[in-house]
């Protein structure tokens, strides 16, 4: 699915729900290892 824009739009749905329930944030962890996981959320202003 990569490619697909799959990962964007579940990250942008994510980010609705703190919106809409007045959380404060996300906080969303990665293993430091995972390179293609760092790139795609520093993308996105993760």
């Amino acid at each position: 699915m990569r490619g697909l824009g799959v990962g964007t739009a579940l990250l942008k749905h994510l980010a609705q729900i703190p919106e809409s329930t007045n959380c404060g944030r996300i906080q969303w962890t990665v293993q430091a290892d995972n390179a293609r996981a760092i790139a795609f959320y520093e993308k996105h202003g993760v």
